[in-house]
Order: structure tokens, then C-alpha cells, then sequence
């Protein structure tokens, strides 16, 4: 299995401590609500695809599957055929408990995939603690390891049905147990989508249920999901630069067709926010990849299919040594490619073979398939003389036969096919001529 981390490597860079919700800190103390949520540690999360996957990504110089681009992290998985590759960002931890000076917080999603051991039924003995143990060393910068009160673990059975901690007291199916995965970790599955995972002693399965291990030799051979839980010093001292507030969720998102096959994504800015990552999924509660890192608060996401729905969502984030500090991703908002962008006509008086006629020209239809054109005579109600699909012929425009002295009022609009749905532009500005 590709590891992002390994003795060899270089230690991540300094990442800083991320308050996402109601966290209090101050130069003495750190407290923290259960609930809340904090970002801490760096670890390969998001697939980088389309645009956003540069030559300077592909062709870096990997050392144990990790290089640095521009600052950020990158990790690689190779087989055969393929190489993906995957931007490092800051874990998100939520807190479970706040007590005796300290605070302990597990990982919102299942961050790698691996077996538990050999086959011994000790967790001080297991392979998984020394997983947990290089996991340390890799994740967590040399301040952060200072904040901890001892190395990452693994959730025991009774923590994972204690109430206080934010799960049912029942061992049987819970949402409160159920965890997502990251790209990184599905690409490990071969994108099998296994979202149960390890705890002492045991496992949380795809439910939400606690399970215990009845048969060690075998099961602890399998590979699930690792969800590490961490202790922090609550009374830690802590100073301004330890701490970045809350970036918040970009408002305002709205997503348009630029053409028919390209989306425009628009949002108001976010204070603080170095740049903006631009999230797609083709199903609302599916997987989203990053499509987009932009600088301003809009980008165009290209090479959309034609009658299929996307979905949008947006975070802002800050430049932090080796990755970008992300914060609360905004409301997903959708939009069907397929609607061709509003097409300009230019309406001008000619004559052919002796004979007045009308010609009508466009342009800004490179996206479209079809074309309808109407007319109106003199003020009268528009009808509609052409619906067509567009050929080379009439790429470019046509010639109108019309009665002299008549007022004609021309407008034209596109539209593209997915089946039978036709999904059309806007009309164009009507152009008028007297012959």
C-alpha cells in the first residue's frame, strides 16, 4: 500500500491550529466545546483532476510517492495503468472531550486504509500502533507533537458508546459512528468505498455498529479504515500566530452556463482568503474533487457534458508552509450543461439577383447544434420560419426573401439535444430592416 509517510521523509512543515466552531484560546489556556471542531496536522485528502492537475504536479520529483509543488504536498498512487495524485491538507478533528486538562478529538474521516496485525489480539502489540506511531512523526509538525499528551491511537469500545463523547450508547447501527472517506482513502480501496474502520480490539462497520473480533488470525489480517484519535494539553500555552479564526463559507455562490458546455461559478469574497478551491460532483451527496483553485471569487469550470447535472460547492482557504489552511465549504448549488450562450444577430439590407432581400448574420453559436428563427411582419406576432440544425451552410447566417415595403423584425436562439430534451439559449436582440 502507498504510504505518505515514511522515516526517509522530510518532516511536514509547521501547520498551524485551525478553530472552526466555538473554540476559545487565549495565552494560558485552550478550551474546547464538545462538538466543535479544530484542524490540525496535514495528510493526503483530495483528489487533483482536470485543470487543476499541472505538469509542474505530474512531473515533480516524487521521493516515496510525496513531492512539494508551489508549497503544497502532493502524494502519488501508481499501478499499472494509472497515477493519481492527491493534495496534502489540514485534518479536521472533532472534539469528544474536554475534562482534567485535556482534549480529546478523533478525525472526521477515515484518513487511510490498512490491516490491524498479524494476528495478535493486542493493540500495544499490533501493527497499527506502529502505523499510528509514524503517523505522528509525518502528520504533525514538531509544535504540534508538543501539544499532544501522547501519540495517535485508535477508539476503545467503551468511548465509542459513551454518550458525552458524541455517540449512542448502544453497540448496534448509529450515524453518530459513521465516518466519510477521502479520496486518498477510497483510492487505497481501489474506490471500493469501505467506510468501516479499526478501533481497539474491534471495528465500527459501515453502519455505525461496534464489532468485536472473533476470529484474530484472520480478521485482523483484513484492511479497513484508520480514524486516529489524538489528546491535546488544554492548558497549553497558545499565541496569536498558533491561531488563524474561522474562515468562513463562501455566500452568494451562484453557477451560470457559460457556454453549453462550460459552467461559470461565482461567489463573494472572503475576508483573509488567500484563494478559493472550487469542488464538483455529479450527485449531491456524492463525491466531490477539486475542479478549481482560483485566486478570485470566480473561475470556469470547462468540458461539461451536455444535459448532465452538476454540483457545486466552495471553500476559501489561507497559505500556510506546505499546504493551504481550508475553511467551511458553502451551499451546494446546481446547474444542468447543455444551454448554449446567448447568440448577437446583425439584420442588414442586400440584394440578390436583381431582388431585395434580407440577410442575417450571428455569431457566438459555436456551442450550439440548432438554430430557430422567427420573424415578425410589420408589428405583428412573431413566427417561427426555421428549426434547423446547424450545418456548415449555416454556420455563419442566411438570406430572408421578403414583400417591399415591408418591416421585418428578426430574432434567432440555439439550443442543444441530451435525448429529447432541448435545452436552448436566450433569445438574441431583435433586429429590425425596412425594405
Amino acid at each position: 500500500m502507498n504510504k505518505p509517510f515514511s522515516n526517509k521523509l522530510t518532516r511536514i512543515a509547521k501547520a498551524t491550529l485551525l478553530i472552526l466552531t466555538a473554540l476559545v484560546i487565549s495565552k494560558q489556556t485552550m478550551a474546547a466545546e464538545s462538538g466543535s471542531y479544530m484542524y490540525l496536522g496535514t495528510y493526503p485528502q483530495t483528489e487533483v483532476t482536470g485543470e487543476s492537475l499541472t505538469n509542474s504536479i505530474t512531473s515533480a520529483a516524487y521521493t516515496n510517492n510525496v513531492a512539494t509543488v508551489d508549497g503544497v504536498k502532493y502524494t502519488k498512487i501508481a499501478d499499472k495503468t494509472t497515477t493519481r495524485y492527491f493534495r496534502h491538507e489540514n485534518i479536521q478533528w472533532r472534539v469528544m472531550n474536554d475534562s482534567n486538562g485535556q482534549i480529546k478529538l478523533i478525525s472526521t474521516k477515515a484518513l487511510d486504509w490498512t490491516s490491524y496485525s498479524s494476528g495478535t489480539t493486542l493493540y500495544s502489540t499490533s501493527s497499527i500502533k506502529n502505523f499510528l506511531e509514524t503517523f505522528h512523526t509525518s502528520a504533525f509538525s514538531e509544535e504540534e507533537r508538543a501539544k499532544m499528551s501522547e501519540t495517535p491511537t485508535l477508539l476503545t469500545t467503551p468511548a465509542a458508546i459513551t454518550i458525552s463523547y458524541g455517540f449512542t450508547a448502544t453497540t448496534t447501527a448509529s450515524d453518530t459512528r459513521v465516518v466519510t472517506l477521502t479520496d486518498y482513502t477510497k483510492a487505497l480501496q481501489a474506490d471500493k468505498a469501505d467506510t468501516s474502520y479499526w478501533i481497539q480490539g474491534g471495528y465500527i462497520s459501515a453502519d455505525g455498529a461496534v464489532n468485536t473480533i472473533t476470529k484474530p488470525s484472520l480478521e485482523y489480517r483484513e484492511n479497513r479504515c484508520v480514524v486516529p484519535v489524538i489528546t491535546l494539553k488544554s492548558t497549553t500555552a497558545s499565541t496569536p500566530s498558533d491561531t488563524t479564526g474561522t474562515l468562513a463559507a463562501p455566500t452568494g455562490v451562484k453557477v451560470t452556463n457559460k457556454t453549453a458546455t462550460s459552467h461559470k461559478i461565482s461567489w463573494n469574497t472572503v475576508s483573509g482568503a488567500d484563494g478559493y478551491l472550487v469542488y464538483v460532483s455529479t450527485s449531491k451527496n456524492g463525491t466531490y474533487t477539486l475542479a478549481k483553485t482560483a485566486t478570485k471569487n470566480q473561475t470556469v469550470i470547462k468540458k461539461r457534458k451536455i444535459g448532465k447535472k452538476y454540483f457545486y460547492k466552495v471553500s476559501a482557504f489561507i497559505n500556510q508552509p506546505g499546504t493551504k489552511k481550508e475553511g467551511i465549504h458553502s451551499a451546494i448549488k446546481s446547474k444542468m450543461a447543455g444551454t448554449p450562450q446567448r447568440p448577437v444577430l446583425k439584420v442588414t439590407k442586400t440584394r440578390k439577383n436583381g431582388e431585395a432581400v434580407v440577410l442575417c448574420q450571428w455569431s457566438k453559436i459555436n456551442d450550439a447544434k440548432y438554430i430557430v428563427i422567427s420573424y415578425s411582419l410589420n408589428g405583428g406576432k412573431y413566427k417561427k420560419i426555421y428549426d434547423t440544425k446547424l450545418t456548415a451552410k449555416t454556420r455563419k447566417g442566411c438570406m430572408l426573401r421578403v414583400t417591399s415595403g415591408s418591416r421585418i423584425k428578426v430574432r434567432i436562439r440555439t439550443y442543444c439535444k441530451a435525448g429529447k430534451k432541448k435545452m436552448y439559449s436566450k433569445y438574441s436582440k431583435a433586429k429590425s430592416v425596412t425594405l
